[in-house]
C-alpha cells in the first residue's frame, strides 16, 4: 500500500493505510483509514479514523470516527464523536463533543464547541465560542469562538470579538456596529 516511513501503525481490527509518508505514529481500535497522509504526528481513534491527505498533523485523536482531508499544518484536532476538518490550514486546536466541521480554516487559534462548529469565511476573530453550533469555514487568524446555541458569521474580516446566546449572521462585506445580526464586542 505505497506506505513510506512508518513509525508504528497499531490496530486491533483493522487498520488501511495507503500513500501514507512519513506517518509518525497510527493507532485504532477498531478501523483506521488513512490515505495519502504525509507527515502525520499522531492518529488515535477507538472507532474510525479516516485522515486523507493530511499534511503535517500534529495530532489527531477522536473516540467515534474523525474524518480529516486536505489539512495542513495542523496543530491538534480532538472529539468525542465526530471531527470533520477540510482543508483546514494552521489550525491551533478544535475540540467538540459532538461534531466539529471545520473547512478551509488558515491560522485558527482555538475553536471550541459541544455539539456544533461551523464558522465560514471568517477573518482575524478575537473571540468566537459555541456551546451548540458554530460552523467555521475558511477562518483565517481565529483567536476564539464563543456563542451559546448558533454562530453563523461569514466574511467577517477584522473582527475583534464575536458571541451570541442564539444567532450570530455576519455578512461577507464585514461587521459594522449597529449592523442587523452583527455583534462586536
Amino acid at each position: 500500500m505505497k506506505v513510506a516511513g512508518l513509525g508504528a501503525v497499531t490496530a486491533k481490527s483493522e487498520l488501511g493505510a495507503a500513500g501514507v509518508p512519513g506517518l509518525g505514529a497510527v493507532s485504532a481500535k477498531s478501523e483506521v483509514g488513512a490515505s495519502e497522509v504525509a507527515g502525520l504526528g499522531a492518529v488515535t481513534a477507538k472507532n474510525a479514523v479516516g485522515a486523507a491527505e493530511v499534511a503535517g498533523l500534529g495530532a489527531v485523536t477522536a473516540k467515534s470516527e474523525l474524518g480529516a482531508a486536505g489539512v495542513p499544518g495542523l496543530g491538534a484536532v480532538s472529539a468525542k464523536s465526530e471531527v470533520g476538518a477540510s482543508e483546514v490550514a494552521g489550525l491551533g486546536a478544535v475540540t467538540a463533543k459532538n461534531a466539529v466541521g471545520a473547512a478551509e480554516v488558515a491560522g485558527l487559534g482555538a475553536v471550541t464547541a459541544k455539539s456544533e462548529v461551523g464558522a465560514e469565511e471568517v477573518a482575524d476573530y478575537g473571540a468566537v465560542t459555541a456551546k451548540n453550533a458554530v460552523g467555521a469555514a475558511e477562518v483565517a487568524g481565529l483567536g476564539a469562538v464563543t456563542a451559546k446555541s448558533e454562530l453563523g458569521a461569514a466574511g467577517v474580516p477584522g473582527l475583534g470579538a464575536v458571541s451570541a446566546k442564539s444567532v450570530v449572521r455576519a455578512q461577507r462585506r464585514g461587521c459594522k456596529r449597529g449592523k442587523r445580526g452583527c455583534s462586536a464586542v
